[in-house]
């Protein structure tokens, strides 16, 4: 799995998209006046949260309903977060962490084409919470995780799009793993550039396959 944190980390128990506002400013990277304008301009609404401290005091306070934000302000949110994760910890670094132990268990393995999926696999799960926790479109999801990483959206539409088949968004909504296998397959039948955005092109030919 991916240490990437997931959008609503830190609302397990109600997994609801809200916000304080120090998370927003945040992830916004606004300042309080420009926040105070665009909550105000796009007519946010506030919830009251009720939570039980460890002594069993319950403390109340009020966090922002994403909800009621334009959908382009919350694919902004989901941006806002998965740059914070950036560039908290590189995701390529998190992948060629990953694949250094990968070779290790599994020596026949194509290395590049491995750090390719992964990759991109690591990337679709973040798109995907993008979409279930945000309740964006695809298009936005792509646009917003794709600005992180320098990745052209249109990357995510031609590989969803191919691996779709005959059945739209099964690729999206198939599991982490099953996508990653997918993607192994992809990669292995591929040539050329694979990860362009990242300013070291990887160039290899498809008759490198995934395994020997």
């Amino acid at each position: 799995m991916s240490k990437r944190l997931k959008i609503l980390s830190m609302q397990e128990c109600f997994p609801y998209p809200r916000f304080t506002t120090r998370c927003l400013k945040e992830m916004l990277d606004m300042t309080a006046k420009a926040f105070e304008k665009r909550s105000a301009r796009e007519g946010w609404k506030r919830i009251s949260v009720q939570e039980f401290e460890e002594n069993g005091e319950i403390v109340q306070y009020e966090m922002w309903d994403a909800l009621t934000m334009p959908v382009k302000t919350r694919a902004a949110i989901a941006q806002g977060h998965y740059q914070i994760e950036e560039d908290d910890s590189a995701l390529i670094c998190e992948v060629e962490d990953e694949i250094s132990r990968l070779m290790v268990l599994f020596p026949g393995a194509k290395e590049k084409v491995l750090t390719a999926a992964l990759f991109r696999a690591r990337q679709f799960e973040c798109i995907c919470d993008a979409i279930l926790s945000l309740r964006i479109p695809a298009d936005l999801a792509f646009e917003a995780i794709g600005t992180v990483s320098g990745t052209p959206q249109s990357v995510f539409e031609e590989i969803s799009s191919r691996l779709d088949g005959d059945r739209e968004f099964s690729f999206l909504t198939s599991n982490d793993d099953t996508r990653l296998l997918m993607l192994i397959q992809y990669y292995s039948e591929r040539s050329g550039e694979f990860l362009p955005e990242l300013g070291n092109p990887q160039t290899f030919s498809a008759d490198e396959g995934a395994l020997q």
